[in-house]
């Protein structure tokens, strides 16, 4: 089927003929429904570009990735903040790298197995020192499964990782509760930066993936439920109640959504309910 190209990006059209059937997709605190709607060409992602900020659609993907995660296997996780001296900056994406890689292997190592989890590079502006206004990265590392490590450590790796023999600020905090990681998880992994893009040109560049996985496919993950063409009435229900957990979504009936956060579980068991109840005879 032909398209046609408008403004640089190809413009998408229906087909009809190689739709699936809608369904809802259940996984830990996340709720997906798709409508099965077939597009021609699919999305175009950009291959070889270097990734400039956090953007929206990274965020959204990392969350929706989070809520998805087995914390009653994993309830115990250590969250980690790694800083850079003023010597040290600007930092460009492979040093960074290459300093979170040894960093990473430095932790097995002295742990004596793998470990799992999430990172994400955070760029703020300095609020004091010879570089007062220009943005500088720093990392939040949040390893699942990790029950203690001596602060001190954390902070000799990384003094000799990065080869810098003064003081450096580093952090190890331990959460027992799964509250506590969800929340850890809100305010530093999820969170948007401070810094604006029009620092970067200037002194530093944010130029590099912005978060990313410590050992992905060891990160317990919920199991997935799915109900396959559900009724009008499952995905009617559906509907109102994402609109009214998020009134300020722009979807329409009909398009696929989601639901996120603790409301899912009980979203999912009226959802399966629904198809348990006979519907009522049509006079």
């Amino acid at each position: 089927m032909s398209y046609v190209s408008k403004v640089g990006q190809a413009k998408r059209k229906r087909v009809p003929e190689n739709d699936l059937p809608p369904q809802f997709e259940i996984r830990g605190q996340l709720l997906q429904f798709r409508n099965g709607k077939a597009w021609e060409p699919p999305p175009i992602k950009q291959k070889g570009q270097t990734i400039k900020h956090f953007s929206d659609a990274a965020r959204l993907r990392l969350t929706k990735t989070l809520l998805t995660v087995d914390f009653k296997r994993t309830a115990v996780s250590v969250f980690i903040t790694l800083t850079y001296p003023d010597k040290l900056i600007p930092r460009d994406m492979y040093d960074r790298a290459k300093d979170l890689s040894q960093f990473l292997r430095k932790i097995e190592t002295h742990l004596g197995r793998k470990v799992y989890g999430v990172w994400r590079i955070e760029w703020e502006q300095r609020k004091s020192g010879e570089h007062k206004g220009n943005i500088a990265p720093h990392f939040h590392l949040c390893l699942f499964g990790v029950v203690f490590i001596h602060y001190r450590l954390i902070n000799v790796w990384w003094r000799r990782i990065i080869k810098y023999s003064r003081a450096v600020r580093t952090e190890i905090k331990r959460a027992r509760k799964t509250r506590t990681t969800l929340s850890y998880l809100a305010k530093y992994i999820k969170k948007k930066g401070e810094a604006s893009l029009v620092y970067a040109p200037n002194y530093n560049s944010m130029d590099g993936k912005h978060y990313g996985y410590v050992r992905p496919r060891s990160i317990p993950r919920c199991p997935v439920e799915w109900i396959v063409e559900p009724s009008q009435e499952q995905m009617e229900y559906a509907f109102r109640t994402h609109h009214q957990l998020w009134e300020r979504s722009d979807t329409r009936p009909g398009e696929s959504f989601s639901i996120m956060g603790a409301a899912v579980e009980n979203i999912g068991k009226i959802l399966k309910q629904m198809a348990l109840t006979p519907s009522p005879p049509v006079d």
